[in-house]
């Protein structure tokens, strides 16, 4: 039987749909996806609708969105509190959303079955369109956030500890420097040859070198560990 919605209400899928574009919209197919739509495959971001459904649940346990139910002829809606929600039986879950799986023995289905009527499969879960389209206005601002304060990060300088590292492997293949020698007389070479704004320490020097060591393996990066050093290196050299 075909639902009469009252103007200004939304269903599950709706509500999920608008979500979802707030969330994903513009943003490229995962790869599973764009394979499907090449063999054929007329398919959805199963993702983007569960992360939304997650994200209107979570709405409403915060108080921002109120869930209705409604019967085929447009009975009701009636308020189902944030409670009773929890209490019907895969209400929240992506493959449910329906009042279908409460049974008459649930201690809920009197508060549905004096409205509606023994058969709930037929009654719809909605929301108010306002309410939905308010929290996809907040996911898109916090999704332009996201993006603005990466893009910030992507257009600082490099990190320091990448600059040192590059000096650092100048200086030893020049073989100006080997790991027998001091850390002091590294950080010279590398304040000397780097454009820094102030010069590195010898701490930063000695990370950047113990870094090359852990990403290369090359003995060249290798030092013996400082006198106290962590117990498990000691071991190693005896």
């Amino acid at each position: 039987m075909r639902h009469l919605l009252p103007q200004g209400f939304l269903i599950i899928a709706q509500a999920a749909e608008r979500l979802s574009t707030a969330t994903s919209g513009g943003a490229p197919d995962t790869a599973i996806i764009t394979q499907l739509r090449k063999v054929g495959c007329d398919v959805a971001d199963g993702t983007a609708r569960d992360d939304a459904l997650e994200a209107l649940w979570a709405a409403v346990d915060r108080g921002k969105v109120q869930v209705f139910a409604i019967g085929p002829t447009g009975k009701g809606p009636l308020m189902i509190s944030t409670e009773l929600s929890r209490g019907v039986p895969l209400l929240r879950s992506p493959r449910g959303g329906t009042l279908g799986f409460l049974r008459p023995s649930s201690p809920n289905f009197k508060a549905f079955a004096e409205w509606f009527g023994p058969n709930l499969s037929n009654v719809s879960i909605v929301f108010r369109e306002i309410e939905i389209m308010r929290l996809a206005r907040d996911r898109l601002r916090a999704r332009r956030r996201k993006q603005s304060t990466a893009g910030k990060r992507r257009s600082g300088r490099p990190s320091q500890q990448d600059g040192v590292k590059k000096v650092i492997l100048q200086v030893v293949d020049r073989k100006t420097w080997s790991s027998t020698q001091s850390i002091k007389g590294l950080t010279r070479q590398v304040n000397r040859l780097g454009e820094w704004m102030d010069p590195v320490s010898d701490e930063t020097v000695r990370r950047a070198l113990e870094s090359l060591y852990e990403e290369t393996k090359d003995r060249r990066f290798e030092r013996l560990p400082r006198r106290g050093g962590h117990p498990k290196a000691a071991a190693q050299l005896i």
